[in-house]
């Protein structure tokens, strides 16, 4: 069973601890994995982790954000529309700041125009707040 089969057969609802300890498993598994190998499996295993943190309605520590602020670039195929698309969800889930911030400095004559059409898409929907998660549900309630 690999990673993305495990997180995937998860309730969709867990606790506080049970998903700290699954990012710390995930976050693990990135570190040792090595470079290009397991990617895709990797970025669709923590795309679902994240939506499971997202729909707690909480945001996940300090500590962890940062570390996958720094690693989840590590599993990232830039020339993927999927692994993209999984990666702006996952910044957007869990409030990935800085990782947001070396997509958009990513040298776009590296990039393919579907890549740098579903970056500018994140950057207009994002805004200011990809630091925020919930900031759509908040303005959505507060209206």
């Amino acid at each position: 069973m690999d990673e993305f089969d495990r997180i995937s057969a998860l309730p969709d609802e867990l606790t506080y601890h049970q998903l700290e300890h699954e990012f710390a498993c995930i976050i693990e598994r990135i570190k040792s994995a090595p470079e290009n190998q397991d990617s895709d499996i990797l970025m669709s295993a923590l795309f679902e982790l994240a939506d499971r943190q997202w729909n707690s309605y909480s945001l996940l520590s300090d500590t962890f954000r940062h570390q996958l602020d720094l690693l989840v670039l590590k599993i990232w195929s830039k020339d993927s529309l999927d692994s993209t698309e999984a990666l702006m969800g996952i910044i957007a889930r869990l409030g990935l700041t800085n990782a947001f911030s070396k997509v958009i400095l990513t040298n776009p004559h590296e990039l393919k125009d579907e890549i740098k059409t579903e970056i500018a898409s994140a950057i207009v929907e994002f805004g200011d707040t990809v630091d925020d998660p919930y900031f759509g549900i908040r303005r959505i309630h507060n209206t």
